[in-house]
């Protein structure tokens, strides 16, 4: 039933934009009839027919070509517009603690049904009406008798040379049942005398005849039929019946011309009019009828004032001058669409369970609207169920509706800032704004996970998800919310992780993003070393410092000054760990191995599992082993460094959703590069989510020269930045 609805409501909508449309083109018809109004009635009636062949075309015209709308869509509420909407989920219920997210309901309402109904049942009528009509004159045609006199045919033959139309002549016949001549059929053409012609003088003959002759040249039987389907069509619409009447006076205007060049006598013709006239019945007379309508006093009082012209049809130069001048005016009524350009829908970004972008889970991504609604159900019941959240979290970002997406995060931040959901990537993708597209929401979650941490000093897992989100945002305030988790629970290994994992980066001068590299990672280690942590000292230590890399003496000559820092960082973060935390017996190991005391260690092959990661982020510390040192399996090289070394790379696709709403930016990924210099694996750091798919499937084809440690290549963890510029 909705489907039907759904149909009916499109077929209305469809009927009235055409309304509009057959308004402007009437509209400007009218006008331009208007400055034509001292030209011939022939050519007149011609506008008026160009007119009606427009609006029959307008229909195929709309549904055809392409619409051309009078402002393009905006990139800044481009996310929302591009996607497509979520159906019906049900109405979310404002009780405590639950989200109220926005859904459209999917129930149509039943005044379509009625008002279509009343449309067809109007229009039905006035066709069948129209039909009943011809039918009716074609009959009275069909029993009249056929009129082969010699006085007739001599005088059509002289009309149809002097009018141009040629052979075969209009069939004629006799009719008992019309007082008025009139002119019937296309194809087959017939005029239809009235009994009691063979009385009439010659000149009565001959009008009569010519005016007659003239309706079947001009083809005045079939527009006047097109004419009541269009009415019958757009019976509720004012150009319709305008149009009608139009047409007609103008078609007896026109005739009325070449009747009075063939009898030359304008007062005798007017007398004709007028007898017949007189004698014309309440009865409905055919379209063509020479005296009909309520406008026949006009007709007479133009003929009589000398204000006819002669009926010379319109040359071909003419008529291509008005096709011309119209066919534009048309195409533009066709093709002008109010308002701002939609964007097309795309059919969702969908996922699969597990990220192809990242280790993290995204859960829900293979639901439905169906689930969805489910799903939205179940927190109605139950607001703190966290699976269903987790799940319409997955969903909605998978989809990319970012308002319901925003909704269901706030609350999980308001309300459950420990949660595990915070891990999915649907959550964690926030700190790079993800699908937030506003300033002010952006602010709005940074506001509440620094109130939320701040309200919760000793609660490590609500800190870590803190620090987590403000990592892309600020460094500083994610390393205060790290510290505060370490301080809360200070044999959670964690924080320790999070933080070496910060300090890496910025110590390495191969990774630092600044114009002063080497300042800069000096600042950054003076910043760790003036800690009095010495366990995080020693965990930024073996974060930064591979022992293998380090002792090797075939640098290259361009990172010499690198590598010399690095080794001389790893021996003061070693020391200063060995200083705070002289237990831990790790340390001074390291640092004799640094100082060519020991051996360096022996490098233990890397083990994946299926549910680890492919790549991790970042780099590791070998144990200490062996001391014949062999090179390490992957080393980490900078982002710009590796690019020199880049062989073939492919453009990435710009995607289309992506293209409409006018959007750039940069993707960042991780990748592993192979002994052969391909590239085996990557991971997303960071990226709008309509340009990741596109630019991962460009670095996928990325081919490097193979990177030489002492001799022999070794796998490589580097960054590549994918750039989308709209143009």
């Amino acid at each position: 039933m909705n489907e039907l609805m759904e149909t009916v409501k499109s077929g209305l909508t469809f009927l009235a934009d055409l309304s509009v449309r057959a308004a402007a083109v009437a509209l400007l018809g009218g006008a331009v009839l208007w400055l034509m109004r001292n030209r011939s009635a022939a050519a007149r009636h011609a506008l008026c027919l160009g007119v009606l062949a427009g609006l029959f075309l307008l229909p195929v015209l709309r549904l055809a070509l392409p619409g051309v709308y009078l402002e393009k869509a905006s990139a800044e509420d481009a996310a929302a517009a591009v996607l497509p909407q979520l159906p019906a989920l049900g109405a979310a219920s404002a009780g405590a603690g639950t989200t109220n997210v926005a859904v459209r309901d999917s129930r149509i309402p039943a005044w379509p049904l009625p008002l279509a109904v009343a449309y067809l049942a109007v229009a039905g009528t006035m066709l069948l009406r129209s039909a009943l009509r011809v039918r009716r004159a074609g009959r009275n045609a069909e029993a009249g008798a056929v009129l082969r006199d010699a006085r007739l045919t001599e005088l059509l033959g002289e009309l149809a040379l002097r009018q141009g139309r040629g052979f075969p002549l209009p069939g004629l016949r006799e009719c008992a049942a019309s007082g008025v001549p009139h002119a019937l059929g296309w194809r087959q053409p017939i005029i239809v005398l009235p009994t009691g012609w063979r009385d009439w003088e010659d000149f009565r003959l001959r009008a009569v005849l010519a005016h007659e002759f003239a309706h079947v040249r001009r083809g005045d039987w079939a527009v006047m039929v097109a004419v009541a389907i269009y009415r019958a069509l757009f019976w509720f619409h004012p150009a319709s019946w305008w149009l009608e009447g139009r047409l007609a006076a103008l078609a007896e205007e026109a005739c009325d011309a070449s009747a009075l060049e063939a009898s030359g006598d304008d007062r005798r013709y007017a007398a004709v009019l007028l007898d017949f006239a007189t004698v014309m019945t309440g009865e409905a007379v055919p379209a063509t009828a020479m005296a009909r309508g309520s406008k026949i006093g006009a007709r007479i009082e133009r003929i009589l004032a000398g204000g006819w012209k002669h009926a010379r049809p319109l040359g071909p130069k003419s008529l291509a001058a008005l096709a011309a001048c119209t066919l534009p005016l048309l195409l533009g009524a066709a093709m002008l669409r109010p308002g701002q350009e939609p964007v097309q829908p795309s059919a969702g970004l969908q996922r699969s369970e597990l990220d192809p972008l990242s280790h993290r889970a995204i859960p829900g991504a293979r639901m439905t609207a169906a689930d969805a609604g489910e799903m939205e159900a179940r927190l109605n019941r139950n607001p703190d169920d966290l699976e269903a959240r987790a799940n319409l979290l997955g969903y909605y970002y998978s989809n990319a509706l970012a308002e319901p997406w925003l909704a269901h995060l706030l609350w999980a931040i308001d309300h459950h800032p420990e949660a595990a959901l915070h891990d999915t990537y649907p959550s964690w993708v926030a700190s790079s704004r993800g699908l937030i597209v506003n300033d002010a929401d952006f602010r709005k979650v940074q506001d509440l996970w620094r109130r939320r941490a701040a309200e919760n000093p000793a609660n490590a897992e609500v800190l870590l998800h803190a620090g987590q989100f403000f990592e892309r945002i600020d460094r500083a305030e994610a390393k205060r919310f790290y510290f505060a988790a370490r301080a809360a629970v200070p044999e959670d290994p964690r924080p320790l992780r999070f933080l070496s994992a910060l300090a890496w980066p910025e110590i390495n001068p191969l990774w630092v993003r600044h114009l002063n590299r080497e300042a800069a990672a000096k600042q950054a280690l003076q910043d760790v070393l003036s800690s009095l942590d010495g366990g995080y000292v020693g965990a930024v230590a073996l974060t930064v410092c591979r022992l293998q890399a380090l002792s090797r003496t075939d640098i290259d000559p361009r990172l010499q000054a690198a590598h010399e820092f690095r080794r001389n960082a790893c021996l003061s973060l070693y020391s200063r760990a060995a200083e705070l935390d002289g237990g831990n017996s790790q340390w001074s190991t390291a640092l004799a191995v640094l100082r060519g005391q020991m051996p360096a260690p022996k490098p233990q092959p890397a083990v994946e599992t299926a549910n680890a990661p492919a790549a991790s982020q970042t780099p590791q510390p070998e144990p200490a082993a062996e001391a014949t040192p062999k090179p390490p399996l992957r080393i980490s090289v900078g982002g710009n460094v590796q690019q020199a070394l880049l062989t073939s790379s492919v453009e990435p696709e710009y995607p289309q959703q992506a293209r409409q709403v006018q959007l750039s930016g940069i993707v960042k990924f991780n990748v592993i590069i192979d002994r052969e210099g391909n590239v085996s694996n990557l991971t997303l750091i960071s990226g709008h989510p309509l340009l990741v798919q596109s630019a991962m499937d460009a670095v996928r084809q990325y081919k490097y020269r193979p990177t030489l440690l002492n001799g022999q290549p070794v796998e490589v963890v580097s960054t590549v930045d994918v750039g989308f510029i709209y143009h």
